[in-house]
């Protein structure tokens, strides 16, 4: 007979999942002793199995296609519904790893950027958490607004901790006034009904929507231009607090993220059926906010983080490109001119390679112009040796100085953050932010390409293929019957589309280069090149 193997069985609850939470987690320690280790594994396997049928790709460069899947798993070990949000640095802790900054929560980019690629990736459920962390922050926040600026509504905090507090800890000024965090800490409560249209998620979130909202109206300033201002603010992690306000005036992200809010309370409420007699200042508001700053640099006007920065300064993230990505005011869809402005001032790339791993590809890919050649190097350059994509010092001038460790932020630990990298990918693969369906909007050095079941903003789950030169392979299924928009990938006018349980033609508009249709809840349509212009 052949050695028995050592088994343990582990089961770790706080007093936040049960009242006493040792002898809880001793009789589930004995239960899963009794189970036999083969049908663990059997649970194991189904359960993974059904992670990975719910979205795929399929990319002819094996680096681009490791990078997603790898992420994808990684991601998964550390977010799952009904646990705890991970921290910056997820699950893995012990010692001086996983530590740092008390490996807590950063609502200024950190906490956000673990759940980018979750929506588009068909992984909603992976969001739970989030929305349970926000939940949990509701008090604090109220607190904040109410206690520190005599406001209503909510000001979410810079950082935070995963139990529920009535106060804030740790004020953390100057960068605990960086207005931009609280529209910013309910952003992606919105995207997860605007891809998946559940109407019962909206009413459990539109109050910490409204409550932001009530926030930043309140704490705006109407100037004599006419125009809303924000003062003060701080730029994410740039110039602190400075005197006269100098450097504190009207960020970029700030107004950005605000548009970004007051646009989804318009139309959160229109669903909902409420809130009317507040719709008509959320629009005035959001009509006459501040400009967005501008200068004048080395190759023409172009976006700055916060009025009188410096042109050409080394950011720590890409704030400048804000309006793209996050606040998603800019994209493919937008006019020339405007497309244009934003492509100017992503392409001098000055972030120092301390935190952009993620940020500076994402927003390229929605301006269409992100070097997948140039993004696999980036992340080559931050791997650690069990693949996991950390941070590394890439360019000095901001934060880091020539003195500076380059690898520093390398020995932290995982940082969870990194694991939103097939949003990048997803992003080149398919675009829907607007409404409007772009299929392969960016393949600078992608190669041949096809995915399966990457979801769309509507909810629609849809698969697709490249060749390197055209689209095929087209098919979007409707979850919730809304109209479908997509661009077509072909010659104006050479487009069809056909309801796959019978077969028959859609009826379809052709409008600018978007085709649009009606679709039905739960069937499933293929777009396809006519050999004929197609009646529409």
């Amino acid at each position: 007979m052949g050695a028995q193997p050592l088994r343990l069985d582990i089961a770790l609850f706080t007093p936040r999942d049960v009242a006493d939470s040792v002898a809880h987690a001793k009789s589930e320690a004995e239960r899963l002793a009794g189970i036999a280790e083969a049908e663990l594994r059997r649970q194991t396997a189904a359960e993974w199995a059904k992670f990975w049928r719910a979205s795929a790709v399929e990319l002819e460069d094996k680096e681009l296609e490791q990078i997603w899947y790898r992420n994808q798993y990684f991601l998964a070990c550390c977010v799952k519904p009904g646990k705890v949000a991970p921290g910056l640095f997820g699950n893995w802790s012990t010692g001086r790893i996983g530590t740092a900054w008390h490996g807590d929560y950063h609502m200024n980019y950190n906490t956000q950027q673990v759940w980018w690629g979750v929506f588009s990736s068909n992984h909603v459920e992976q969001h739970e958490p989030y929305t349970r962390l926000v939940e949990n922050l509701m008090p604090m926040a109220e607190w904040n607004a109410r206690v520190q600026f005599g406001l209503p509504g909510a000001y979410f905090p810079h950082t935070a901790y995963p139990v529920p507090s009535n106060v804030n800890p740790y004020p953390a000024p100057p960068w605990g006034y960086e207005i931009c965090e609280t529209p910013w800490t309910v952003q992606s409560l919105w995207w997860q009904y605007k891809y998946t249209l559940d109407e019962q998620y909206l009413r459990r979130v539109y109050p910490m929507l409204k409550a932001a909202a009530d926030f930043l109206i309140a704490f705006l300033t109407k100037g004599e231009d006419g125009k809303y201002h924000v003062i003060p603010t701080v730029s994410p992690e740039n110039w602190g607090a400075t005197v006269d306000y100098r450097l504190n005036r009207d960020c970029i992200i700030d107004l950005a993220l605000t548009e970004f809010l007051l646009d989804a309370m318009v139309e959160g409420s229109e669903a909902l059926g409420v809130d009317a007699a507040l719709r008509d200042k959320w629009r005035e508001v959001r009509r006459n906010l501040a400009a967005y700053p501008t200068a004048e640099g080395p190759y023409g006007r172009v976006w700055l983080d916060i009025v009188n920065a410096p042109v050409e300064h080394v950011y720590n993230v890409p704030v400048p490109l804000s309006p793209v990505f996050p606040a998603e005011r800019v994209g493919l869809g937008s006019p020339p001119e405007l497309l244009e402005f934003a492509r100017r001032t992503a392409r001098p790339g000055r972030v120092e390679g301390g935190n952009d791993l993620v940020w500076q590809p994402l927003a390229r890919a929605r301006l269409g112009i992100l070097d997948l050649e140039w993004f696999k190097g980036e992340v080559r350059y931050c791997l650690t040796p069990l693949g996991v994509a950390n941070d590394r010092v890439r360019q000095t001038g901001g934060r880091y100085r020539d003195e500076t460790n380059f690898d520093f932020m390398m020995r932290m630990g995982v940082w969870t953050e990194n694991l939103s990298l097939p949003a990048v990918i997803n992003e080149c693969l398919m675009q829907s932010y607007d409404g409007v369906i772009r299929l392969f909007p960016n393949t600078a050095n992608l190669g041949k390409a096809r995915f399966r079941q990457l979801r769309a903003a509507g909810a629609f789950l849809v698969d697709a293929s490249w060749d390197g030169k055209t689209v095929g392979g087209v098919t979007i299924k409707s979850e919730k019957g809304a109209a479908a928009r997509i661009v077509n990938p072909w010659a104006p006018g050479r487009a069809q589309v056909i309801l796959l349980s019978t077969g028959a033609a859609v009826r379809h508009t052709e409008r600018g280069g978007v085709l649009e249709f009606a679709t039905r809840s739960g069937a499933t349509y293929a777009v396809k090149r006519a050999t004929e212009s197609p009646a529409a």
